[in-house]
Parts: C-alpha cells; structure tokens; sequence
C-alpha cells in the first residue's frame, strides 16, 4: 500500500515521501473514524474559483468529520488526498481540510490503535496539504492567502506535528503486534521492508516535513511574504510551546546494518526541530512589537509553562521590561491575575511586576457594583482626582480603569488569590479594602452571601469565597488597618452554616485564620470556629494546622505593644525570629530555680483571668487532639513541624509520650525518598523540642544529618545551600536552637558563616524592610546572637579559617545601632561573647586574630553590659533551694561567698575557698545549684551518659556547658546539684558529698 523512496541521506533535500496507493471508498467506514466537531469554525471567505472547485471548498468547509472529508475528496479525484492539492482550492479549504485532520485525534493514537484506512488518508493528506502551503512560500506574495489563514495553516500543521512525535512514543513493537499490525517480535532483527518498521519511518518523515514546512513560511513571513497583525504573532509564537519542541523521541529500534540508525534519524529531527524553532525565535525578535501588551504577556504565559526555548523566555522578559518602561502596562485583570499566578514558579521582571501592582492601586476596584452608595461616589472622585501614571497615554489609560472599575467581586478575589506570594504595597491593600467596604455596605451583595451555595459551584458561595481570599491576602501582608475587617465581622452571622460542603469549611477555615492574624478576638467569630472545628475531621489534616496557626497567631498580638515598637511578620511560611522566641529562653537564666516547670499540667489547665488567651487555649487542646488522633496521616514535614510550633508555643501540659509520637513520626516522614526539608521547618521543630526542653536523641542526630549534608537513601538532603536565602532572624533563631542541643557543627558554622558574610556584603534581602519599619539596629542584634550561638559551641575547636572568619564578623557588627536596639539579654550576650574571646583565645596562640580583642567590642559596650548583668542578677530573688546550700555550707563550717563575681560580670552561685586563715579570699571551688532551666529532658531512647533522677534522665543545656567550660578555663572546679536531687534527698548530703570529694576540710556539723 505504501512505497519508500529513500534519498542518499534520509531527510535530506528530497524528503522521505509517503505515496497513497488507491483506496476504495469502501474500505473507510464511519465506524472506524472517530468523528469530531471542530471547536470554532472559520468564517468563509468568498472566491473567484470555477464552481466545482468551489463546491468542493464549500463543502469542505461544511465537513464535520474526517469520513466526510474522505468521501468528499473520494467524490472528486483518486487518490482521494490527491483532491487538497488542486491549485483552485482555495486556502481557507485547505485549512478547513487540515483542522478536521487534526481534531479528528487519528494521527495521536500509537501505531495500531485506529484503522489503517483511515490512517493512511490522514497522512497522504497532510503531505497533499503541507505541500500547498510550501508553495505559498515558494510562489511569492501574489499567491499568499490572507496572514490569518496562513497563520492557521502553520498552527494545525504543527499540531499535527505533535501528535504524531507523540503516536510515535506510544508504539513498541508487542502493542503493536497485539493490534494486528506485523507478527514480528522485534523489529531489530527485520527485514527494510517490514511495515512496523517503514510505517514508523514514513511518519517521522512528515513530522519532519511539517517543521521544515513551518519554518520555511515563518522565514518567509519575517522576510515579508505576509504581512500579519499582533494576534498572528501571537499564535505563531505560541507553537513553540507545542510538545514537539518540549520533548520528542524518535523511539526507533536499535542499529542494524540494513537499515537507518536511529542516531541518524534523532540527528536529523533535532536538526529540523532547531531550525524551526530558531525561525520561531527570530520572528519573536523581529515582530513582537506588533503584540498588544495582552498578547505578548499570554505568550510569555504559555512558554514559561511549557517551559521551552530560554532564549525565547528571555526576549519575551525584555520585551516585558522595555514596556514597563513606559510606565504603563496595558494589561486586563484576568491577564493581570494569570502573570501573577504564574510568577508563583517562573520569574517574572520586577519591574513588571511593579508596574502592575502600582497600576492596580490606582483605580478603584469592582467600582460598578457599589457605585451607587454616597461613599462610593466620594471615593471614585478621589481615585479619579490622582495623577496619571508617568508616560501614559491618557486615553489608553482611561480604557484600562474602565476595565478594572467593571471587574466584579468574584475578579478581586481571584486577584488576590493570585498574590498571596507577593508582597503588595499599602495603596494597593487600601483600594482592595475600600473595594471590600464598599461592597459589604450593599443589600445585594448581603443578599447573595445569605443565600445557600449552589451545587454548580462546588457547593461554595462564590461571594463568601472572594471574601475569604481578600481577608487571607490582608493577613499575609499584616495590613492591620483594615477598615473592612469590622464591617465583616456585622455581615458574618448572616452566612448560613448548615450542611457545608467540604469545600466550604475549607473557605470557613481560612476566613478565620485570616480574621485571627488580624487581631480579631477570637470571641467574635466564636460561632464560626464551633461550626468548623467539629468538622475538621472531614478535611485533610493541614487545614487543621492552619487554623492552630490562626489561634496562635491571635496570641501573638500584644494589644499593648507600644506604637514605636516594630512589627514582626507572622505567616505561616515563616516563623517568629529570634527577638520573639529565643530571647525569652535567656530569661531563664536569672529565675528563681525552686521548682519545677518542665511539666506542669496544672498551670495550663488553670484559668489565666484573661477571656480571650483561655477561649484560644481550650480551642487549641481540640485542634491538638484531632491532629494526634490521625497523626499517622501526616506525610507532609512542615505540617508536622508547624503542629509542634504551635501547640509548644500556646499549650504547656504536652507529655513525653505526646512529643516522642510527633518526632518519631518526623523521623520516618524524614526517611522517605520524596522527603523534602526547609529551614523553617526545622526551625520551627527544634524550637518546639527547645521550648520544653526536651531531648529527643534520634530527631537531634537526624537534623544533625541533614545539617552536615550526609547522603541518605541515595540521596543527598543539603540544608546548608539552603541558608543562601535565609534571613538574620532565621540564622539567630536555627542556631540558637541547635546551639542549646550542643549540636552546631563544623559544617554547620561553616554554612552560617557564609550567610553572614554574604548579608554583611549586602544581600540583605530583609534589610531594611520594603515597609519602611525601622529594623536596622534589630539586625545588627540578631546577627550578634548569631554569633553569640557559634562561640558558646565551643569556638576552639575551629578550624584556623573558620575562626578566622568569625573574628573578622565579630568586627563588622555596628556597635552604634546595637546599643541603641539592644536589650538586657543582647548585653549579656555581648559579655559572654568577649569573655570567651578574653579567656579562650590566648590559650590557641596559633589561632590569635590579626587584631587586638579591645578593637572587635567598644570599651563602652563591655562596661554596659557588665553593669547591666550584675544589676539583673542582683534583682532576681535567691530561691529556697540556693538558700539550703547556704546554710548547709554554713553548718559545715567552710569558707565560702554566694553570688560572687569571679570574672567580669560572671557570678557564680558559690565561691568555696580552702584557706581558712588566709586574709585573701582565693576560691577554688564552684557550687552551682542548677534549675529545670540547666537541663534537657531526654525522651526516647538514649544509651550515652547521662544524669538519672528516678525515672527522669537529663543532659545540660549547652549554654549550661559553656557555664561549665568557662568557669574551668578560668581556674576553677565546678559541681552542680541538681534541682531534683535537692528535693528527693537532704541538700546537706550531696553538699557534704563534694566537700569530701575535693577535701575541703569541715570544721562543724
């Protein structure tokens, strides 16, 4: 049925051709065509050819199907493809003719799938067709039908082209032989004439044939064969995210000495794909200045998402970004909210960015539902009273805020669903709010979000859904001064809260995780959480998480806070820094250690007196039972963590047993191949383990791993790269955490120092804030703790770059911006930072910093942080244990001084000298009496040493070892007695124990 003429090359100047034999209409069935409509028939187009002719492309053009256009060209000449080549059909015909080959879906189907009649019409057809639109090219313009014909003559061509590299990957040699194709096994071993075999062949040549094709018209079109519109350029540009320049297989058998390589074969279409391509390029370059801004930015769309050419993705930036220029981009809201959408995984210019947003702040939003309120009319004068954009044409911009004022309540939502991940200026959040204002004040717009949810909506109120996304983009940008939010808050009872649809509660739930970031009471939208809430079960359990975030996050606004005192970004992506949670850890150091509150039931379940912390509590015990009562569910590691963060955070009474489930779940999520990890995530979970200080040996040598970029599962998990984009706060509050575990590393540091050097050099991606808030002298705190976390780990042990490195950071914090944000606990981190460098440093001479130690901290910085220690330690009441030590000491008569300074502003609990008659006091002898706050409670299984009290097992904090380590480098020997071993047994037996341990002589008991 089919002869192959082969040329000396395959695929060269004369390309591999394809001759139907004669075919009986007979042997075309309607049975076996799968029939079609197309989706948006062309418009005809009158013409001066003779009338059979005319009644052929006027039939062809009412063909439905590819068994009417086969009986069509059957009618009129044989072989019937034959009849698409006749030079009097015209080209609207032909594109007709070529739509219904392609819609027709044969072409896509593998080898043996569809009937071979029809396959062989189909193809014979497309060469018949390509050939005609080759000698458009080929003739000059006179014979060149109209630029939107030529357009999608090249467009179904290349479709075609698609489908058949994709039939192609599809077929193998047993599917096809189960379709009755060949008997053969394989197609290695057969012979040149095999049908499988030259069938394959035969359609890689008319795939080639349409790339050369396409690419000798679209030459033509750059050189002026045709002269096309923006909306040609457009959909020509569009081909290049047609799958064959995506990926493409030539999926030939394997090399034989009778037959073609395959090599050969994928050279030669890599070549023709190229080729086309490259025209595709140049046309790009040459014509896109026909494109409206719309056009140009659908095409930037489809490609990026496609993800083709990146020379054609970086002229299509270009072309953005000399637009943006202007200083006006002349965009609708949907392409707006499309760009937005897809800047989510590809970057989009942010000078484009920029325009747009500055662009949408600058007309009122959904103005023709609510324009006939009062306030609504005040505010479209006041939008319209502002100054055009720099550049602009005014009437194109009139155009646009027409446009933008008929967008309805539906559009904005849709808007800001697609910024959630951008950052929005004040003036657009202000227009969007007025917009929402607006809109609540009007009885239609109550009316609709009264009403029951539709079914053909997903069983979601359309209106309560734009209103939820309005309120989650506000929560993600802090924009506090909502004057919506109140006006919510009246029209929320009348939402009926009946038998919601899944969908709804999840639209429930992130209404109130919105209403709770932003500082609404959680008494207020009581009635809503109660209906929620019993229902989560329902839902996937991240929803879960997000609404313990929303009630964390409502305790985490002080009403109190003072105006001048910075707000920090909540999210759930990121996590409060430093200044919020780590500090609060060094307080700690001068409570009173009398008692216990490592676990303590009884505090959390006791009213705190405030309405709204205990309402937030009782909820939160709910959303925590829930959550462990499907806790082998969660696959997601940054949900688990997110958990952890929040329930530590907000409730007190969590058990052991509670916290070795969460990190034995962590660890098996954390072996899993597809296991993901971000700094945040681990953040978040060292910080919960922290907060109640417990020890979880395997989580800990995990994270370790991770941290050290070892290989796990064959895979390598490098947290490290990742430290590339954290933030100050982040970097204080990660090593924090790890340095209380004593776990930062060599790798670790290594990692952290090359932050710090690349923000110091001014990456600072978080400094200043893009909102204007006076952060600076924050930063320079947190980069100071920072570092406060690297020497408390033991600095000696670095290597001589390493600490090299850390000296030359430490002399490049600004002291003048330090002191100026710094409060008691960052003092004391300076005083201890400086006490190790004094003390350590002398001790590795070869490791002494190229500059003296009184250059690295200001004089003026030590003597106020040394006068600031001791005034707080002098504040804080000695507890009832330090007390029995004292008088134990006492009884046994020794020479002793309690809360004596040994070194500049280091106090110790008690000095113990062993000269009784000496006029100097010359102690040698540390007695510390260590609180919860000293101790890890280790949970989980641990064989290394560690102190045992009854059934609880410690380990010091690693701050408590940097106590330890100094105190000994400064020529002392310390002990410690625990809190616990003074309440199970007599304080004066474990103080006389180490007075006999050192020999310190008792003169009474």
């Amino acid at each position: 049925m089919w002869s192959l003429h082969f040329s000396r090359r395959l695929f060269g100047s004369a390309a591999l051709r394809c001759e139907p034999a004669r075919t009986s209409s007979s042997s075309l069935r309607p049975s076996a065509i799968e029939s079609k409509r197309t989706n948006a028939p062309l418009k005809s187009c009158a013409t001066s050819q003779p009338s059979s002719t005319s009644s052929l492309d006027t039939r062809i053009r009412g063909a439905k199907s590819l068994q009417k256009l086969f009986s069509l060209c059957a009618s009129t000449a044989q072989p019937p493809a034959s009849a698409l080549s006749d030079p009097r059909l015209s080209a609207v015909g032909r594109l007709y003719a070529l739509r219904i080959i392609d819609s027709s879906g044969v072409l896509r189907q593998p080898l043996g799938d569809a009937t071979l009649a029809c396959v062989e019409f189909a193809e014979s057809a497309t060469w018949h067709l390509l050939d005609q639109i080759e000698r458009y090219a080929v003739t000059g313009a006179v014979s060149v039908p109209r630029s939107k014909h030529l357009v999608g003559l090249l467009w179904h061509s290349m479709k075609i082209a698609s489908s058949l590299a994709g039939s192609l990957r599809g077929s193998d040699p047993i599917h096809v032989e189960n379709k009755g194709v060949t008997a053969i096994k394989s197609l290695t071993h057969s012979p040149p004439s095999d049908a499988l075999s030259s069938r394959m062949l035969s359609r890689w040549s008319l795939v080639r044939r349409c790339l050369a094709v396409v690419q000798l018209v679209v030459d033509g079109i750059v050189a002026g064969l045709a002269r096309p519109n923006g909306k040609d350029v457009q959909q020509l540009l569009m081909l290049a995210a047609e799958p064959i320049f995506t990926h493409i297989q030539t999926n030939m058998p394997h090399k034989d000495e009778e037959r073609v390589e395959p090599d050969e074969i994928h050279q030669a279409m890599e070549e023709a794909r190229c080729a086309a391509l490259r025209s595709i390029e140049v046309l790009a370059e040459q014509c896109a200045h026909l494109m409206t801004d719309s056009e140009l930015v659908s095409v930037f769309v489809s490609c990026c998402s496609k993800d083709v050419s990146p020379r054609l993705i970086s002229f299509l930036n270009q072309s953005m970004r000399d637009r943006a220029a202007r200083g006006f981009i002349n965009l609708a809201l949907q392409d707006c909210v499309t760009l937005f959408n897809i800047s989510k995984t590809y970057k989009v210019p942010s000078e484009v960015m920029s325009i747009l947003l500055s662009q949408l702040a600058t007309v009122p939003l959904c103005d023709d539902e609510t324009s006939s309120s009062p306030k609504a009319n005040r505010l479209q004068h006041e939008h319209s009273n502002r100054p055009l954009l720099v550049g602009c044409d005014s009437d194109a911009l009139e155009v646009w805020h027409s446009s933008v004022r008929k967008a309805t309540f539906a559009d904005v939502g849709r808007l800001c669903r697609s910024l959630y991940h951008q950052e929005c200026g004040v003036e657009l959040l202000r227009n969007i709010d007025s917009a929402l204002t607006n809109t609540l004040g009007s009885a239609a717009f109550v009316s609709r979000l009264s009403a029951e949810s539709r079914q053909d909506t997903g069983g979601v109120n359309t209106d309560l859904f734009s209103l939820s996304s309005i309120i989650h983009l506000f929560a993600k940008n802090n924009f506090w001064e909502s004057q919506a939010v109140e006006k919510v808050l009246q029209v929320l009872p009348q939402v009926p809260l009946g038998n919601s649809s899944k969908d709804e509660l999840v639209v429930l739930g992130d209404l109130c995780w919105g209403m709770l970031t932003l500082r609404v009471d959680v008494r207020r939208i009581g009635f809503l959480l109660d209906h929620v809430i019993p229902q989560l079960k329902e839902l996937p359990i991240k929803n879960t998480v997000k609404l313990m975030g929303g009630l964390y996050n409502s305790l985490g606004r002080d009403a109190k806070r003072t105006p001048d005192e910075p707000d920090t970004v909540f999210s759930l992506d990121r996590v409060p820094m430093d200044d919020l949670l780590a500090y609060t850890l060094n307080d700690e150091d001068f409570s009173a250690t009398g008692g216990s509150d490592i676990h303590s039931p009884s505090v959390s379940s006791e009213s705190s007196g405030d309405g709204r912390r205990d309402k937030v509590i009782r909820r939160m015990k709910v959303l925590r039972s829930l959550f462990m009562d499907r806790l082998e569910e969660v696959t997601d590691s940054q949900n688990l963590s997110n958990f952890m963060f929040y329930a530590a955070a907000t409730i007190k009474d969590i058990n052991e047993g509670d916290y070795n489930a969460l990190c034995l779940k962590w660890l098996a999520n954390s072996r899993n191949p597809d296991f993901m990890v971000k700094v945040e995530a681990l953040s978040q979970l060292l910080w919960a383990l922290q907060k109640n200080r417990i020890y979880h040996h395997a989580t800990l040598m995990r994270i370790r791993e991770i941290v050290s970029c070892l290989a796990s599962d064959n895979k390598v998990v490098q947290l490290c790269a990742k430290f590339e984009v954290c933030s100050m706060g982040q970097l204080a509050l990660m090593s924090h955490t790890l340095m209380s575990f004593n776990l930062v590393t060599q790798d670790l540091t290594d990692a952290l120092l090359t932050r710090l050097e690349a923000l110091l050099d001014g990456h600072r991606a978080d400094y200043p804030s893009a909102r204007g808030r006076s952060e600076v002298g924050d930063w320079d705190v947190k980069l100071t703790s920072v570092i406060w976390s690297i020497v408390l780990s033991d600095f000696t042990l670095l290597n001589f770059a390493s600490l090299d490195r850390l000296i030359r950071l430490i002399g490049r914090i600004n002291w003048r911006r330090f002191v100026k944000a710094c409060r008691h606990q960052d003092l004391r981190k300076v005083l201890q930072i400086y006490t190790s460098l004094e003390v350590e440093l002398p001790k590795l001479s070869a490791y002494m910093p190229l500059w003296p130690l009184h250059n690295l901290i200001p004089h003026q910085v030590i003597s106020a942080a040394i006068r600031d220690t001791i005034s707080a330690r002098n504040s804080v009441p000695v507890s009832a244990s330090q007390d029995r030590v004292r008088r134990s000491l006492s009884s046994f008569g020794v020479r002793f001084k309690g809360e004596y300074a040994i070194y500049r502003g280091i106090t110790v609990d008690f000095a113990i000298c062993r000269n009784q008659d000496s006029d100097e006091f010359s102690p040698d002898l540390v007695i510390e009496m260590d609180g919860p706050c000293h101790y890890n409670v280790i949970c989980g299984e641990y064989s290394l040493p560690h102190l045992k009290i009854g059934a609880m097992r410690l380990l010091p904090t690693g701050k408590t070892l940097y106590r330890n380590r100094i105190i000994r480098k400064l020529g002392y020997t310390v002990e410690s007695i625990s809190w616990i071993d003074a309440h199970r047994r007599a304080i004066h037996v474990a103080v006389g124990n180490i007075l006999n341990r050192h020999e310190i002589t008792i003169t009474r008991k």
